[in-house]
């Protein structure tokens, strides 16, 4: 049985190991598919790894991944603003219960529901803002809804 050594096309890391086919075919003959070898990869160290190139296997140190730079100020703020805004979207989509019910039950929208609900469509179309503050305060249910 022949040992075959599989690596990476484009790195040429090694990848494991495994055993040849014969081929049906031809007796004696191996199948060797493609990104493989029959040479045996090195013994590496710690924070090395066998990569094949050139038609041999070397020791390669293995590559640190880049760390992702902390976010901005501005980044911070911008996701916490659209954290708010996704808020502001649910009390505005969750008032539209109370203005059905008003069209339904023939009751008058109440100005505080109006103001409520204008000042969620605010936010949610402002571009920035202060994410801090609380939202605007739902008004009690109108009468008769």
């Amino acid at each position: 049985m022949t040992q075959i050594y599989h690596y990476d096309p484009v790195t040429g890391v090694f990848l494991g190991s495994d055993v040849a086919r014969q081929s049906p075919l031809e007796p004696d003959t191996i199948l060797l598919p493609a990104n493989a070898t029959t040479t045996a990869p090195p013994a590496c160290t710690v924070g090395e790894q066998p990569v094949f190139t050139g038609g041999a296997w070397v020791s390669e140190e293995i590559p640190v991944p880049p760390v992702a730079p902390p976010p901005t100020a501005a980044e911070v703020a911008a996701e916490q603003w659209a954290v708010y805004q996704v808020g502001a979207q649910v009390a505005l989509t969750d008032s539209d219960t109370t203005i059905l019910r008003c069209y339904e039950n023939s009751v008058t929208v109440p100005a505080v529901w109006a103001t409520y609900r204008k000042a969620l469509r605010a936010i949610i179309g402002a571009t920035t803002g202060d994410a801090t503050q609380p939202l605007p305060v739902r008004p009690a249910y109108p009468a008769g809804t």
